[in-house]
């Protein structure tokens, strides 16, 4: 998206190529970011009620999570309650309904797609090095592929022929803590900086692209 500077597009194969150098070195910087995001947030819920839902699991069940979401949000006595939670089942049919019409359509959804297509072998080692007590805590899990009878050429350096990904049921359980009130606050990057400003990705990776395509007057070939 950061690169083709839309919300449903890819790179083409020929673009994605040309960026080697800098996807090889977002790969273990985004890797680095994601796990002190998940860190800082469960930190966090030492002192907030905080709910981790896996996307997986949504996608398994979406009512049941939608549910159990709702009931999380009821807990306490929740700002503008009265808005939203007498209506819940009608924001759950619209957004299980399938989208007709022009406009943005999601793309199929692979669970570990990233193995197949985008990551090598060696990035998969560093992202499951960098992220391993997050992904172990939330029930996620690099396993090695057996390698028996399979030849190995540089053809076949996709991570997928290495690795797949796994899911085990976790239970993160949510602290039983007081209820907010309407003015509890948090603020964000005071005890743990999740991205640092010299940090070329992230936001800053609209410049970046704009390096590379003349000031997007000549953007990246997309598919």
């Amino acid at each position: 998206m950061g690169m083709t500077n839309t919300h449903d597009k890819s790179l083409s194969p020929e673009a994605f190529a040309s960026l080697k150098d800098i996807w090889n070195a977002f790969v273990p910087n985004e890797a680095q970011v994601w796990t002190k995001f998940y860190l800082y947030w469960l930190e966090q819920s030492k002192q907030l009620p905080i709910m981790m839902v896996r996307y997986e699991d949504i996608l398994q069940d979406e009512k049941m999570w939608v549910q159990r979401m709702v009931a999380f949000l009821e807990s306490g006595n929740p700002p503008l309650a009265h808005r939203w939670k007498n209506h819940w089942n009608e924001y759950l049919s619209n957004a299980a309904r399938p989208v007709d019409g022009a406009g943005y359509k999601p793309k199929k959804i692979v669970i570990g797609k990233a193995l197949t297509n985008v990551l090598t072998k060696e990035q998969a080692e560093t992202i499951r090095e960098l992220t391993s007590a997050v992904c172990n805590l939330f029930g996620y899990e690099l396993t090695p592929v057996s390698q028996e009878g399979n030849a190995t050429t540089e053809a076949t350096n996709v991570a997928s022929h290495y690795y797949s990904l796994q899911l085990s049921p976790v239970r993160i359980p949510t602290p039983m803590l007081p209820p907010s009130d309407s003015g509890s606050t948090i603020s964000i990057n005071q005890s743990m900086e999740i991205r640092d400003d010299s940090d070329p990705y992230g936001r800053k990776i609209t410049d970046l692209r704009r390096v590379y395509t003349k000031n997007d007057t000549e953007p990246f070939a997309t598919k």
